[in-house]
């Protein structure tokens, strides 16, 4: 559900989901949401990710990159 309504939700209410839950593609996601802000949130939670050993994230920031 998030995948789905993240990329057309209002920048508030995309950190908010943000903060409630959170994996790598949902990290994705927010990174290639049209707002600055969400945008950002969603690098800083994939390098984070990325810094604890997940493979996963390292892979699409590889991506973004």
């Amino acid at each position: 559900m998030y995948l789905e309504r993240l990329p057309q939700t209002t920048p508030d209410e995309a950190l908010e989901m943000l903060a409630r839950f959170l994996n790598p593609k949902v990290a994705d996601a927010a990174a290639r949401h049209a707002d600055p802000r969400v945008r950002e949130a969603g690098l800083r939670f994939l390098h984070e990710l990325a810094t604890e050993g997940d493979p996963f994230a390292r892979d699409l920031l590889a991506k973004l990159t």
